[in-house]
């Protein structure tokens, strides 16, 4: 096993300050920090290149410090072992078993029966029962419960609503209301207009608020948006600069002058910019395949993505609805004999991944897609078996397993209409 988990890690911390710290002992493929509702439990997962080299690191830095915070490393082991310590969602449920399983043994005991029902007799015992059941048979005590609810009767009766306790009835209150509205009737000076104004409930608030709110959606202009997009990243990089700023957009579009732009935090190569008129835009529009930091920029009218039925933003158009319906038609691996291999290592080869398939069967073909950018592996490939058995072995051998320090997940494969022609 090429993966350890490192425990009990300092509460700020990044994956890459891990990695450093840990390609002392070789080669780093892998670092996964662990978070759960955005907290960080202060444990994470490194992976190696070689096993030996994950003996060394776990060996080496077992009880050592980390900015104050000692750490302990031990070896991952498969997801499929069964010597892998339990989970505590796992342990819970055993303890609620073995908790049912005494119940039941307690129920079936006499003795437990005779517990039961004197908790029962116990509880349905009110406070102070006990002491009335001492006194019942007293007759004096009788006389003295016999006029104290007498006593109670009559003060009941003595106190009437609306007079004593203050309360104000229905009736009242509408004769009151009846009174105020007479009063402002039997004004000379207000206007049939006014009076009917004065009945007005408290509504008028409501309807300001909407009448507020119907100003802002008749106030919002119509923008006329474009997107901005680049794919020269190595030249970047190269000059320690991002692709993207709010700044550069705003120099690139000069003597223009946006109303809105938008950068996506995650996607730097993206920018999102809204001009006020169509002349404007058409203005920006000649500036496609201009460089913008020394990368190629393609300026495009945006358009919003719209479904069959019509309705934008829907499902149906989502960027992995494709790979979905491509998933549900795949033919099964017994057929096919076609494996699709993810999360592998960036700079694995051919050979290494002939060498663990191998095992299993004979091989017809390893696809390994390599980014025309950075000239490396893209961290997924597909391999095909001669004979589909073999592939169905493979593939419920390997699925879950480490391999080079990274957890390998495999699927079927997807056979295009032009592999099934040939």
């Amino acid at each position: 096993m090429s993966r350890v988990i490192v425990k009990n890690l300092p509460s700020k911390i990044s994956a890459e300050d891990l990695k450093k710290h840990f390609s002392q002992k070789g080669t780093v493929t892998d670092v996964k920090l662990i978070y759960k509702n955005g907290e960080f439990r202060r444990y994470g997962f490194v992976g190696f290149e070689s096993e030996e080299a994950c003996r060394e690191a776990c060996s080496y830095f077992n009880n050592s410090f980390i900015r104050q915070a000692k750490i302990n490393v031990e070896v991952c082991q498969d997801l499929k072992s069964t010597d892998k310590p339990r989970t505590w969602r796992e342990k819970n449920k055993v303890k609620k078993q073995a908790l049912k399983e005494k119940m039941k043994d307690d129920s079936k005991s006499p003795t437990s029966k005779n517990e039961k029902s004197k908790k029962k007799k116990k509880k349905e015992l009110k406070y102070g029962d006990e002491y009335l059941q001492a006194y019942q048979d007293d007759p004096e005590f009788k006389d003295f419960v016999n006029s104290s609810k007498r006593n109670l009767d009559d003060g009941l009766v003595m106190q009437t609503p609306g007079t004593d306790s203050g309360t104000i009835t229905d009736d009242e209150d509408s004769n009151n209301q009846d009174e105020v509205d007479v009063k402002i009737a039997h004004k000379k000076e207000i206007s049939d207009l006014d009076y009917l104004k004065s009945l007005k409930v408290s509504s008028t608030a409501e309807d300001a608020s909407s009448k507020g709110k119907r100003k802002l959606l008749l106030g919002m202009e119509e923008r006329y948006t474009l997107v901005i997009r680049t794919k020269e990243r190595c030249k970047i990089r190269q000059k320690g600069k991002v692709t993207f700023t709010k700044q550069s957009i705003k120099d690139f579009l000069k003597p223009l002058k946006c109303k809105s732009l938008r950068i996506p935090p995650k996607h730097k190569y993206v920018a999102y910019v809204g001009f006020k008129t169509e002349r404007e835009m058409r203005r920006a529009l000649q500036k496609n395949k201009s460089f913008l930091n020394g990368a190629r920029v393609r300026v495009s009218k945006y358009e919003e993505p719209v479904t069959e039925e019509g309705s934008s933003h829907g499902k149906e158009n989502a960027p992995w609805s494709a790979a979905e319906e491509k998933i549900k038609k795949t033919e099964p691996v017994a057929e096919t004999g076609k494996l699709f291999v993810r999360n592998l290592w960036y700079s694995v080869t051919e050979d290494d991944l002939r060498n663990l398939f191998d095992k299993y069967g004979k091989i017809a073909d390893i696809d390994l897609p390599i980014c025309k950018l950075t000239r490396r592996p893209k961290g997924f490939a597909t391999v095909t078996f001669m004979f589909p058995e073999h592939s169905v072995r493979a593939m419920t051998a390997l699925d879950g397993t480490t391999f080079k320090g990274r957890l390998l997940h495999i699927l079927p494969g997807h056979t295009d209409e032009k592999e099934k022609e040939k």
